[in-house]
């Protein structure tokens, strides 16, 4: 017979069946229609056939086969296992069978289920998987999983389960037979996300959910049962023996239900239960399956999942065969099918199709995750699952506010780089009419001032700076007598002048636009500019003075009849700007998160305000030690910018530049790598001298080429890098990309330290004491001592770095890194003991920091480290942190990285 990997086997597999289903001559056409699209399993399959039907030619297993022994021969009712007595047969399975039975010596009395392996199964292996089930059930404690009561075995040697008896009707059956809306299923549906995340929370992963696994009592209780096939996550720390237990478990599934990554064999995670909810919640809402519609045969079923798209739920009502079967199921929903399919049409389309992702890296990353987007649908907030576009986020902001929004006169002032201000709204109350009039008016004023502005040097090759002073002589020229319109065109231009680091003109345009607000008698403008100048460390050196300052003005502004929620928004966001900038975290995550709330929606004309409060919200979060909810937030800013048709401009490129950086922070190379890809893909679309031609983005980029094993890329964007400084006579960044490329060419070592230690040198300068930058000079030099083989040498320079990182909190994966590199020094020096401690407080701290992540570098080498150390002690923990390494190395750095292939290479025999 033809030998085949096994995961090969299980890839043909559900073709096989249906190839044996066919007579010769069809078998023949099928095969010819499956090699134009898949010609290698085709090949396989058609050797695979050729083989069986010369096995039957030769009679193979032809004979008569002995009859099937009776699954738990000796289960009857009537008899008696320990206290319990069974009554009658509820149900059997492929591990068993399951009873109903009662306690009968008077401890209590009530039903109970009494699991029994099947008499098949009862060997050394069968019988442990089935005490697994046990082991597993008596750690989950929650209110809709089933409990385990008791376990024992029945005097011929059969292992049985007591399990709490649930007597109801299956989740599918319960909604229909309830005539369920869509809402009280999503709602019933989050109750059964409740207990599997509480099984993900205490490492078990179901593997068949599916409604016959999901009971709804008498009282609407949800009951989650059968975790016959569940899955330790920490199962490759357990001895060999109890891998292969799960090994075997893992081909018992249920094939309708089951993620593409259960039926091609490959490793299984918390986010494979997420697809089998997404099957689920599909199903529960349209009656059908997202992929197999009405598939008669499991190798179908398994086909569909692997290469159809899954439908949406909005169109799965329309699609149907038959008006009176979508009447039927729409009736089922308390519902008519227009009514459906318009209930289901936006974030149910998006919340199941994300669950449904083929790629278990683009689903929810939990089902926490899928179950506040589901919370959030109710609560008619915006969810994760679609774009953050702002006509989709002012749908909901009227959806949740339609008693309090009134509509006002929007007084936009444009600004000439596409940076837009505000002006209050019209007053709608009596005594704040007059007051309107005026604003409008003065609007009306700016805007012809603005447009004059750009129209009339429309032709002219002049530069932002040279355009903004015409601005600023012909606002004083044009507004001489009228100091409302002018002090407003004041502040405006002030912030171009602080966008562009002018911070003389801004504070000379502040004092002028401060006097024009006071001689208008305008309050609101006075509070503006009291948070711009407090906002600037150099304009208001006093953070007492600062912050009394910040407060009054909110005051102020709280304070008016009708107060413009976007300015007291806007005042938030820069005490939060200063607060980062001051290392005050608690203050930043407060305000910023006001301001966002407080902006809702933003007008047309102040969208960037909110991508640039993002921003800040995205560097607070980092700071305080949430880099998952940082880059939330930095890709709602990158969703935002490109919602508003600048996905290809300079401001693009910042934020996907952030945002890279971002992932850098975390651990995951590649991601960040992605985001300065598309990053530098702008920079032929974008003017010279912008982010683009910049050495930064390339210093970033070339960082990340390396940690993926991509060296002389890596080398040749370093160089890159450093010719687009000297070009620009940038100075400032070289010193930060030198310092952190822990790259040498062999034989070299001596200058390549030099060249970390003068870029040291050179950050001094800018630098604050203390700052984490400083603390890089050694951690490169110990690595790249480390792979020239000195450990000596590296083992100083990695020592003195860890010092440094642990009298400065503000660099946790820098530290990691230390960690792990100074262990690998010390095992290389014959140190075993001090290896395996510095490797496990390297992965105490990863696990702290980055352990809420999907996976990390951080993680990865921390667990490589000790696995190294492990392995030099001899130690049988080993084999499995090593594959827990390359689990968490692989997705964030590649199969190319060093740090991959060594694990790999340390695993194999």
């Amino acid at each position: 017979m033809t030998a085949l990997p096994a995961a090969r086997w299980r890839a043909l597999d559900a073709w096989l069946d249906e190839a044996l289903e066919l007579d010769r001559d069809a078998r023949a056409a099928w095969l010819a229609r499956l090699s134009a699209r898949h010609a290698s399993v085709a090949t396989d399959l058609a050797r695979l056939l050729h083989e069986h039907d010369a096995a039957q030619a030769d009679g193979f297993l032809s004979g008569q086969a002995a009859a099937p022994e009776a699954p738990n021969a000796a289960a009857r009712p009537g008899v008696q296992l320990g206290p319990y007595v069974l009554e009658a047969l509820l149900g059997r399975g492929g591990m068993g069978s399951v009873w109903r039975a009662r306690r009968s010596d008077g401890r209590y009395d009530a039903q109970v289920a009494v699991k029994l392996l099947h008499a098949a199964l009862i060997t050394d292996l069968g019988e442990r998987r089935f005490k697994r089930e046990g082991q597993i059930l008596a750690r989950l404690e929650h209110p809709h999983i089933a409990r385990l009561l008791d376990a024992g075995v029945a005097p011929d040697g059969q292992p049985y389960l007591v399990l709490e008896h649930v007597s109801g009707a299956t989740l599918d059956a319960y909604c229909d037979t309830q005539r369920l809306g869509v809402e009280a299923r999503i709602v019933l549906f989050l109750d059964v996300l409740a207990a599997v995340a509480h099984a993900h929370a205490n490492l078990v992963v179901h593997r068949d959910l599916k409604p016959s696994n999901i009971l709804v009592n008498a009282s609407g209780e949800v009951k989650l049962l059968d975790f016959g096939i569940a899955k330790l996550i920490e199962d490759d720390t357990l001895p060999a023996a109890a891998t292969a237990i799960t090994r075997e478990g893992g081909a018992a599934m249920t094939p309708a239900f089951a993620a593409p990554e259960q039926l091609q064999g490959e490793p299984v995670s918390t986010v494979t239960d997420v697809y089998s909810l997404g099957v689920l919640l599909h199903a529960l809402l349209t009656g059908r399956h997202p992929t197999a519609g009405d598939s008669s045969t499991p190798a179908e079923a398994m086909r569909a999942v692997l290469e159809r798209t899954p439908s949406k739920v909005s169109a799965a009502v329309r699609e149907l065969a038959s008006p009176s079967d979508a009447q039927a199921l729409a009736a089922a929903r308390a519902s008519t099918p227009e009514r459906l399919s318009r209930r289901l049409a936006g974030d149910l389309d998006n919340i199941v199709g994300k669950a449904l992702k083929k790629n278990p890296r683009e689903r929810y990353d939990s089902v926490a995750a899928f179950a506040d987007d589901l919370r959030r649908h109710l609560d008619h907030r915006p969810v994760a699952a679609r774009a953050d576009s702002w006509r989709y986020r002012g749908a909901k902001f009227l959806r949740r506010h339609r008693a309090v929004v009134a509509a006002g006169a929007l007084a936009l002032l444009a600004a000439v780089s596409g940076v837009a201000g505000t002006v209050s709204q019209a007053r709608r109350a009596a005594h704040e009419r007059d007051q309107a009039h005026r604003q409008l008016a003065q609007t009306e004023a700016v805007e012809e001032f603005m447009t004059f502005l750009i129209s009339s040097n429309a032709d002219k090759p002049f530069t932002a700076t040279e355009l903004l002073a015409r601005g600023e002589a012909l606002a004083e020229r044009q507004f001489a007598n009228d100091p409302g319109p002018r002090s407003r065109l004041q502040m405006a231009l002030s912030g171009l002048y602080s966008e562009a680091d002018a911070q003389g003109k801004t504070a000379e345009l502040l004092a002028k636009a401060r006097q024009g607000a006071q001689q208008a008698g305008d309050r609101e403008l006075l509070a503006q500019i009291d948070c711009a100048e407090s906002s600037e460390p150099t304009l208001e050196p006093d953070s007492a003075r600062a912050a009394q300052r910040f407060e009054r003005a909110l005051q102020s502004l709280r304070g008016d009849a009708s107060p413009d929620e976007a300015l007291v928004a806007y005042c938030h966001h820069l005490r939060a700007m200063r607060a980062l900038d001051q290392g005050d975290i608690p203050l930043a995550l407060a305000d910023e998160h006001r301001a966002l709330a407080l902006l809702g929606t933003p007008r047309p004309g102040i969208r960037t305000l909110q991508i640039a409060m993002r921003q800040t919200l995205s560097g607070a979060m980092a700071k305080s030690g949430d880099i998952r909810g940082a880059i939330e937030q930095s890709q709602r800013a990158v969703d935002d910018i490109k919602a508003m048709g600048r996905g290809r401009t300079q401001g693009a490129q910042t934020v996907l530049n952030n945002l890279g950086v971002l992932y850098t922070h975390a651990g995951d190379p590649l991601g960040a790598l992605a985001r300065f890809d598309e990053a530098l893909d702008l920079t032929r679309e974008l003017p010279d001298g912008v982010l683009g031609a910049s050495s930064s983005l390339n210093g970033n980029r070339a960082q990340q080429l390396l940690e993926v094993g991509r060296e002389a890329e890596a080398v040749a964007t370093l160089g890159a890098a450093m010719a687009a400084a000297a070009e620009r006579g940038d100075t400032r960044s070289p010193p930060f990309v030198l310092i952190g490329f822990p790259w040498c060419a062999p034989g070299e070592l001596e200058q390549c330290e030099q060249r970390v230690d003068d870029a040291r040198e050179a950050l001094r300068a800018v630098l604050p004491p203390g700052h984490p930058s400083l603390g890089i000079a050694d951690l490169s030099a110990g690595r790249m001592a480390l792979a020239a083989g000195q450990p000596r040498h590296a083992k100083e320079r990695l020592e003195r770095a860890l010092a440094y990182y642990e009298r400065n909190d503000a660099a946790p994966a820098r530290r990691i890194r230390a960690l792990s590199l100074l262990s690998r020094a010390e095992g290389q020096l014959g140190h075993s003991v001090a290896a395996l401690d510095l490797a496990e407080r390297a992965e105490r701290e990863a696990r702290q920091r980055f352990g809420m992540l999907a996976h990390s570098e951080w993680l990865g080498s921390a667990l490589l480290a000790k696995g190294v150390a492990l392995k030099e002690r001899g130690d049988s923990r080993a084999p499995a942190t090593l594959r827990e390494a390359l689990a968490q190395l692989e997705p964030s750095v590649g199969d190319a990285a060093r740090s991959t292939r060594e694990a790999r290479g340390l695993l194999a025999p």
